[in-house]
Parts: structure tokens; C-alpha cells; sequence
């Protein structure tokens, strides 16, 4: 359906940005009579004071559908209260009204608006909505427009430099490069958006504005008040809002490009103020009006936004450089060298803090400390005015030096802080030039300058300094083996290219279990080769010796995180190291990786538990063989440590070794001594639920320690995680372990032959207290005694002497001393006795006698 055949519509039908003046059309369709047609030049619900135009009453007019004018007794513009309400009017004129129709049929309702600026900013959103309400019917129309430059003539806008010496932008306009004809051109230059936001400090310098005209053949220079007039904007008398180009004489009329070139200066003074510093964007824009060829108005023009350094968000910046003993000073500046010390007499910081950048006037009584770092001590300190860099915010030649109690006073506090106070205004930059003993122990650097003006929100300025480029404290490469080595990805690690003294320094290495896992031995620990290393001349580390031998408490260990699904290798390098060194190390891709998968990990270098620095190294899986098909890698374990009744063993720890089997039936570790207390992963203290992160496929468990007191399962438990059972929950029973040991004597008895049970004898020790009597054939047997953990026990054996002894017998008082110890071995614990005073063999022996004593004979049939 094309736009006429609609039953409703509303349009602007045209503008001109000069008057201000938009044009309208409403096409209203009513059935019934009495149709009645409401107007806002605002959004319908919204605050009539944000409405941008306003209805000129006298520019309404109603046709019918054949394009006749409708008599204005068929309508009637409303002047009722409850057509109004409050928001009939803005700045006293009409922004919303109503028409009332007498007749059912199709009218066209043309009129005006005037916009509230004159003339209307570029870019402007006007908004406009129309309600056509036809007996129980309506139809709501909105018909905004946003007004734009016309693009005919062409026009672009540039700023080719900034200079912070001087704090300039030099900006360029070329206009009319499609070479149409132009009457009476006006060209205005502000400093804001084409919608007039964002106003930015800036000021022309009218001695930089040169304007030339190109005919297609030459350029040609105009000369101002004969080819054009520079105007200053309405209360603007310094050009600090922007400026109006006229053209006159022969250029009143022409087709030439013209193009015009001139500098502004920029005031961050003056920019909008956040928390995180002054805005660094300025923003320009030009709107040329013109008569053309046609006669009849038009507008175009073009917008920039340009930024200037980020170092201006405050009125100050800092920088240093580290240089190591012996260096010359001079080489960390661009300028001169401010300091007394020529040589570093050990390795050193030396900073630059720059102020008033701005060129503002920072007043006397102002005050800046100047707090070093961690690893800093104060050298000397030294001030002077500077000149700055033109292309880079930086000083770039030492002016003035100040004076000590002459320009400023400085002090120490407690912590050895210093406090500069200044005694004049200052109007130029300066630098306050601080050098600093460097420690070993810090990689970066940091210092921090506080400058706090009277009455005003201190400024702090933070700069940092690296002792070594990123890659110089530690670089990684990585390259997939080939043939049936496919599986290894070798790594080499080159770490403190400069030689710096590092202590206790470490290397950690991350890894993701689901793409790969750490090369162990058969002792399963991990295979790690460290180097010395020096610098072959062209910039490429290579071995200097033979591989390093590790101590046993320094050895590489391998730790996991189970809910990050990560293990990290740890390289001890011991007390120090002041030399480049290179590591070599393996892993082993996952046997499911898919090629082209892309795996990363990422090593990091740390002294005294500072980290200098972590580079991230990233492979790209090819050749797999086809067996990589598995795409999931969200797969866990939780594990469960079972007693023989089913309950957690919760009283120690369990551990495990995880291995993953490929398609050949081949077991790879990944994980050794994972350890678990009843359903919990402990890891570094903390419980952790369940191993995470796990490509699908095969995976086998090994115990590899029981909990203290339990056997030790030797089985190789196999499981599948896949997409149709993602989280396996494995559950190991174990059997408490335990020993039994039955401890004996032997009872002898000589002067008559013994007889069974005769005598009784006396087992006692930690929770034993046994009575056991005498066989026939004198051995003594006591009931066994059950151990269920290992360690070292203590009994003793006696006879038991009666209270009435019987005559003739001669009782054996000895108390013989039984160490048991039980050990655990292979799971399972094992007790063996030691007779005091006995060898190997021997058993206590009691020696009882019988003599025949008067009165005690006995007579026998």
C-alpha cells in the first residue's frame, strides 16, 4: 500500500534549520461525525516542557480528500479546558492542540511548528503524535523528525596534530568539494557536537586561520574583509565559543572548494570534571547555510570528535626508568640529566613527576608528597621547569632549577615521605626528579605524588616502572610432537633474560585436565628439565651446562584444583637465582582432544611470592588419528570413602591416583594421591565437593592409601563419563584392618609330674587383664589379642601365687616383660611378640619344685 492509500498518516513535509520553521501533514479518515483530531508536539505522556517546537495556530489549514480547502465552519481549532488540561502551552505557546470536525469524510491537515532555537541545531530530535479518534475508534501516529545536514555540497573535518607544548589542536575543513554553486555562504565553526552538546574549551587563534579557494586548478589564498569576514559569535568576545566565516566580494557567489586551516588552543582547566580525571575529547563541528543554484535555502556540514592525550585527565603525570648499577643516568632521560650522580652507584629508579601540564597557575602554599614504592629508597630529589615534548606528554628540556628555600621547602615525615611546599605561584611545568635505590626483591615499581592546592580536591598522580620488559621475566613456546608422539606437547620455558637477582624465585604452571595432563615417571613424579641458560648474540637463549639436579624438598610437585578442573606445576629454582634460565616439560593431550582444538596454559614467574610476570601460550591440536571425537568436557567425580557397615571413614584421609585409558587400553596419569575424607576432596585444607572439568570417556582409579586403620584396596576401578552420565559418583568400601597374636608360656614342675590346670597365670598389659591356666603338658595359652592399628605394645606375665600356698611347693615369683608391635604392611597390619630376656623361639618359662616336707606324705594303695 503506498503512503496516500493509507486511511492515516502524519509527516514533515520540509524544514529550513534557518527559520526554524517545520512543515506538517496529517491525513485523517473518519466513518462518523464528530471526529476529532488531538496534536503534541512532545511525547504524548511525557513533560510538555521538553518539547523542542511549537504549533504557529495561523498556519493551519483543513483540505478534503480532492485537495479543496474545508470552510473553517466544518472545523474548529478547541479552546475547551479538558482538550488542555495544564499542558496546553510551553513558554506561552500552544504544544499540543485539537481540531473537532463537524462531518464524517477524509481531510488533509496541513501547519506549522517553530522551533524554540533558531536556528535548529543539527541533529535535533523533534518529536511530534498524532491521535485521529473516530467515534469508538483511534489511531495514535508518531511522526518525529530528526533534523541532519543535507551531504549535497560535501564536507569533511580533521584535525591533523596536536601540539602539548603549546596545548594546540590544528584543525582543517574542506567544504564544497562536490563543486556546487553557493550563494551568500555562511560558515559557522562551533566548539560542540552538531546537535550543540558537548562544548568544549577551545579557542581559535585567529592569527593560525588561513583560507583558500580551489577552482580545480589552483589554490588561491583569501585575504580577509575582501573575500571574507571573520565573525565573532553573539557575547562571545574571545572566540572561546567558535566563529562565523562570511564569504564576500567575488566569493559571495562560487563553486570553488574552499578549505580553511586554523589552531585552537585547549583548556583542560575548563573540560567536564569526573572521578576518573578531566574529559580528554574535544569536539568541533561546522554548519555551512547557502542559497543554491535552485534559490532556495540549504544546510550542511560535518562533526569531530578528537582526543588528546589521556595523560591529561589530571594536572599532572609520572614516569621513571630502571637502570642497574654501573649504568649512565643520563640514559634515563631525553634531556639532560637533572641529578648530581652521573654513574647509578647500585640499581636505581629515577622519576620524573610532571605538573601543570595544564599551564594553569598553581598557587604558593601548595603542597606534593612524593611517595616511593615498595623496594625504594630516596636518592636525592631536585625540581626545575620544564619544556614539554610536541608530540608526546613529556618533559623535554630542563628549564629553571629551583631553589630550595626559594621556590619551595621540602621535609621528611616519619615515614620518610617527602613534603614539598611551594613558596610563588608557578604558571609553567615542572618536574619534580626523584632517584631512588632499587631492591631485588620488586619487579615493578611504583610511586605515587600528591599535590593538594588550598581549598581544593588533591591530585594524585601514580606511575609505575618495570624493571624488565613482560616477556624478559619469563616467555613460553609449545610444539605438538609428531608420528606416535602426537600426544606430547613439548614446552620450553625461558625465564630472566636480563639476569636480575630474583629471590626464591618460582615458576607455576596451569593446565586444564580435560585438554591434557603432566608427563610423570614411574615413581610418579613429574619429568621436568631445568637449564641454565645464556644468550647466543643474536637475541635466542640456549643451554649453558647440563640439566640441574633438585634436591629431594625442592623437587617439581604437581597440584590440583578439583573445582577448577586444573593442575599446576611447581618449579622450585632455590634461595636465588641472577641469570637467564630455560625449563623443559612435557604434557600429554587428552586422549578425546578433537583436532584444531585450540589448548592454552599459562606459566608465571614469582620471587618471594610477588608474580612478575604470566604469559599465556596457546597450541593448536592437529593429527589426533581420528581417535579425538569427544566434544564434552563438563564431566566430574565425586568420590565416597566407605567403611565395611557403609558409613564415611571420615577419622583420616584416603588417596587415590586418577588415571585416563585411550582407545588402546593404555592408562595415563593424571592425578596421583588425590586426597578424600569421607565424600570430600581436601585440598590445601579446604574441602572441595568433587573433582570438575572432565572430557567424556574413560577413566580408571587406583587406591593408592587407605585411611590409618583400614586395608588398602588394590583394584583398578574402571568408569565412563559421557553424555548420558556426566557426574560419576565413585564409592570405595574399605575393611578396618587389623592383627591377632595369642601370647604363651610353659609351666615346669619337678619333684612330682604336673598336672592339668594346676597352676593359673596372669596375662596384664594396655586393656588385657587375662587369667589363664596350665595344660597337662605345661604349655600356657593365652586368648588372642586384636589389634586394629599399628604401633608398639606392652604386657606382662606372671604366676598367679595362691593366698594358702600348697605344701611342698616351691612357687616361681618372675615377671616376664612382652613387647607386641604391630606394623602395617601392604595394607594390612602384622604382630609379632618379643620375649624380654628370651631368644627367638622362647617362650616365658615358670620353674615350679615339690618336696616332701613332714606331715605331708602322702600314702597311695
Amino acid at each position: 500500500m503506498s503512503f496516500d492509500d493509507r486511511d492515516n498518516y502524519k509527516y514533515c513535509t520540509d524544514y529550513d534549520l534557518n527559520t526554524g520553521i517545520f512543515n506538517w501533514e496529517i491525513k485523517a479518515t473518519y466513518t462518523t461525525d464528530g471526529g476529532i483530531l488531538k496534536d503534541w508536539m512532545y511525547s504524548r505522556y511525557g513533560d510538555p516542557n521538553t518539547a523542542k517546537h511549537y504549533l504557529l495556530k495561523d498556519s493551519i489549514k483543513v483540505y478534503d480528500e480532492n485537495g479543496n480547502e474545508v470552510a473553517s465552519d466544518k472545523w474548529t481549532f478547541s479552546e475547551a479546558a479538558a482538550d488542555y488540561a495544564d499542558y496546553k502551552e510551553k513558554n506561552g505557546e500552544y504544544v499540543h492542540f485539537t481540531l473537532n470536525f463537524a462531518e464524517k469524510g477524509v481531510y488533509k491537515v496541513k501547519y506549522s511548528t517553530q522551533t524554540f532555537d533558531v536556528p535548529t541545531p543539527l541533529r535535533s530530535a523533534l518529536q511530534n503524535t498524532a491521535l485521529i479518534i473516530d467515534g469508538t475508534e483511534s489511531e495514535e501516529i508518531n511522526a518525529g523528525e530528526t533534523t541532519d545536514v543535507e551531504g549535497a555540497l560535501g564536507i569533511t573535518k580533521t584535525a591533523p596534530s596536536k601540539n602539548y607544548a603549546t596545548n594546540t589542536i590544528s584543525w582543517q575543513v574542506v567544504l564544497n568539494k562536490n563543486r556546487l554553486l553557493m550563494k551568500d555562504a555562511i560558515i559557522k565553526d562551533r566548539y560542540t557536537t552538531l546537535s550543540g552538546i558537548n562544548k568544549s574549551a577551545l579557542q581559535l587563534i585567529e592569527s593560525s586561520l588561513v583560507v583558500k579557494a580551489n577552482d580545480g586548478t589552483t589554490d588561491k589564498v583569501l585575504t580577509k574583509d575582501s573575500d571574507y569576514v571573520l565573525e565573532k559569535v553573539d557575547g562571545d568576545e574571545d572566540y572561546s565559543l567558535g566563529f562565523n566565516i562570511r564569504l564576500i566580494g567575488a566569493y559571495a557567489t562560487t563553486s570553488d572548494q574552499i578549505t580553511f586551516n586554523y589552531d585552537t588552543h585547549f583548556f583542560m582547566d575548563k573540560q567536564p570534571h569526573h572521578d576518573t580525571g578531566t574529559t580528554q575529547r574535544f569536539d568541533n563541528s561546522v554548519v555551512v547555510t547557502y542559497t543554491g543554484e535552485d534559490g532556495k535555502n540549504h544546510t550542511d556540514g560535518a562533526e569531530l570528535a578528537t582526543w588528546v592525550s589521556a595523560q591529561y585527565a589530571f594536572n599532572g603525570l609520572k614516569y621513571g626508568k630502571y637502570l642497574t648499577e654501573g649504568a649512565d643516568v643520563a640514559k634515563a632521560f631525553s634531556h639532560n640529566n637533572p641529578f648530581l650522580e652521573t654513574t647509578a652507584g647500585e640499581n636505581s629508579v629515577y622519576w620524573t613527576a610532571l605538573f601543570n601540564t595544564w599551564k594553569t597557575t598553581i598557587p604558593k602554599e601548595t603542597t606534593i608528597k612524593e611517595a616511593l614504592g615498595e623496594g625504594q629508597t630516596l636518592k636525592e630529589l631536585v625540581i626545575y621547569d620544564v619544556d614539554v615534548a610536541a608530540s608526546k606528554l613529556e618533559a623535554a628540556q630542563l628549564g629553571t632549577k629551583w631553589e630550595v628555600n626559594v621556590d619551595y621547602t621540602y621535609e621528611l615525615d616519619e615515614a620518610g615521605v617527602p613534603t614539598i611546599t611551594l613558596l610563588k605561584d608557578k604558571e609553567s611545568t615542572f618536574a619534580i626528579f626523584v632517584s631512588a635505590e632499587a631492591a631485588d626483591e620488586v619487579p615493578t615499581y611504583k610511586k605515587v605524588a600528591t599535590m593538594t592546592v588550598k581549598d581544593s580536591k588533591p591530585i594524585k598522580v601514580e606511575g609505575t616502572v618495570e624493571k624488565s620488559a613482560k616477556d624478559a621475566w619469563i616467555s613460553k613456546s609449545g610444539q605438538q610432537g609428531t608420528g606416535e608422539d602426537y600426544r606430547s606437547i613439548n614446552w620450553s620455558v625461558v625465564l630472566n633474560k636480563d639476569g636480575h637477582t630474583i629471590h626464591d624465585p618460582v615458576v607455576k604452571d596451569t593446565v586444564k585436565i580435560s585438554e591434557k595432563t603432566f608427563v610423570y615417571d614411574a615413581d610418579k613424579n613429574v619429568v621436568v628439565k631445568v637449564f641454565k641458560a645464556k644468550n647466543n648474540g643474536s637475541g635466542t637463549f640456549v643451554k649453558d651446562g647440563e640439566a640441574l639436579v633438585f634436591t629431594e624438598e625442592n623437587s617439581p610437585v604437581v597440584t590440583s584444583d578439583s573445582a577448577a578442573g586444573t593442575q599446576t606445576l611447581t618449579i622450585h629454582l632455590g634461595e636465588t637465582i641472577d641469570s637467564a634460565y630455560i625449563i623443559e616439560y612435557q604434557t600429554l593431550l587428552d586422549p578425546g582432544i578433537q583436532n584444531n582444538e585450540v589448548i592454552a596454559n599459562k606459566a608465571s614467574l614469582y620471587g618471594k611470592d610477588i608474580q612478575f610476570h604470566e604469559v599465556t601460550k596457546t597450541v593448536t591440536v592437529k593429527s589426533t588419528d581420528g581417535e579425538g571425537t569427544s566434544s564434552g568436557k563438563n564431566g566430574s567425580i565425586t568420590f565416597r570413602k566407605l567403611d565395611e557397615n557403609d558409613q564415611l571413614i571420615t577419622t583420616s584421609s584416603a588417596f587415590f591416583d586418577l588415571y585416563r585409558k585411550d582407545t588402546e587400553g593404555n592408562l595415563t596419569l593424571m592425578l596421583s594421591n588425590i586426597e578424600v575424607k569421607g565424600d570430600k576432596i581436601i585440598e590445601n585444607g579446604a574441602e572441595v565437593d568433587h573433582l570438575s572439568n572432565l572430557r567424556y570417556g574413560t577413566y580408571v582409579i587406583v587406591e593408592s592409601q587407605a585411611p590409618e586403620g583400614y586395608v588398602k584396596d588394590n583394584q583398578e576401578h574402571e568408569f565412563i563419563i559421557s553424555r548420558e552420565r556426566i557426574n560419576h559418583t565413585f564409592s570405595l568400601e574399605n575393611r578396618k584392618a587389623s592383627s591377632k597374636i595369642e601370647l604363651t608360656a610353659k609351666k615346669e614342675l619337678s619333684g612330682r609330674p604336673l598336672k592339668a590346670e594346676e597352676f593359673s597365670f596372669n596375662l596384664k598389659g594396655e586393656g588385657v587383664d587375662q587369667i589363664q591356666k596350665n595344660a597337662a603338658d605345661g604349655t600356657i595359652t593365652f586368648d588372642a589379642i586384636e589389634y586394629g592399628e599399628a604401633g608398639t605394645y606392652e604386657y606382662s606375665i606372671s604366676e598367679v601365687i595362691p593366698a594358702e600356698k600348697e605344701a611342698g611347693i616351691t612357687y616361681d615369683e618372675t615377671t616376664y616383660k612382652v613387647i607386641v608391635t604391630v606394623e602395617e604392611k601392604a595394607g594390612e597390619l602384622e604382630a609379632t611378640a618379643e620375649y624380654e630376656n628370651m631368644e627367638v623361639g622362647e617362650v616365658p618359662t615358670f620353674k615350679n619344685t615339690y618336696a616332701v616336707t613332714p606331715g605331708s606324705i602322702r600314702l597311695e594303695a
